[in-house]
C-alpha cells in the first residue's frame, strides 16, 4: 500500500518503482482521493504516467500478482488503461516483453485480457476490483482474473514486473495494495 508515502510524491523516487525506461517524467503520484486500505493509493493519469513496479526476474515456481483497481465513473468515458505483467524488463527498449495486458476499456465499459478478448466482463465502477495473475512458471503459463472472474490463460516463461500505462484521455484511475508473492 502507499500509506507511508507523502501525497503528491512521485513513485519514480520509490525503490522498486520507476517511470517507463527509468524516466522520472512517467512516475505516477500518490494520492488520498480514494484508497482501498489506509488513506493513500496510486493515481494513474493519461497525459502523465507510464509506471513500472519491477522486481528481479523470476523463472521458476508459482507466483501471485494482485492489485486493487478503482475506476471512477465521473472521470472518463473514453480511453484504455493497460496493466501488463512483464516477462523481462531492465529499463531499456531492447529487453522488454509482456505476458499480455489486463485492459480496462472505458469506451466499451469492459475488462478483458488483451491477448484473448473472448471473455469480457463489465468494468467495476466506483468500487474496488481485484486484478490477479496466477503464474506457474514451471508450466510456463499465467491465468488472468478480473474481480475473481477468469479471463484467459497466457504463456509465461518468466515474470519481472508490471507496466501500467493509460491512453492520453484517461483523467484518473487508482490502484492500491500491490502484492507479488510466492504462491502456496
Amino acid at each position: 500500500d502507499f500509506d507511508s508515502l507523502a501525497v503528491g510524491s512521485s513513485m519514480h523516487d520509490v525503490d522498486g518503482w520507476e517511470g517507463w525506461f527509468d524516466d522520472a517524467q512517467w512516475g505516477a503520484q500518490v494520492t488520498d482521493a480514494v484508497a482501498y486500505s489506509g488513506t493513500n493509493s496510486l493515481e494513474i493519469v493519461g497525459t502523465r504516467d507510464d509506471l513500472v513496479p519491477n522486481w528481479p526476474q523470476q523463472t521458476t515456481g508459482k507466483w501471485t500478482l494482485s492489485v486493487m483497481q478503482y475506476c471512477p465513473s465521473d472521470k472518463q468515458t473514453t480511453g484504455v488503461v493497460y496493466f501488463g505483467p512483464l516477462t523481462e524488463y531492465d529499463g531499456a527498449a531492447e529487453t522488454v516483453g509482456w505476458i499480455s495486458e489486463f485492459m480496462a476499456n472505458f469506451e466499451t465499459g469492459k475488462a478483458y485480457c488483451n491477448a484473448d478478448d473472448a471473455i469480457q466482463v463489465d468494468l467495476v465502477y466506483d468500487d474496488w476490483a481485484e486484478l490477479r495473475l496466477e503464474v506457474d512458471l514451471d508450466a510456463q503459463e499465467a491465468d488472468f482474473y478480473y474481480d475473481n472472474v477468469f479471463l484467459s490463460t497466457q504463456p509465461a516463461p518468466s515474470i519481472a514486473g508490471v507496466d501500467i500505462w493509460p491512453t492520453d484521455d484517461i483523467v484518473a484511475i487508482y490502484y492500491d495494495d500491490f502484492r507479488f508473492e510466492a504462491a502456496e
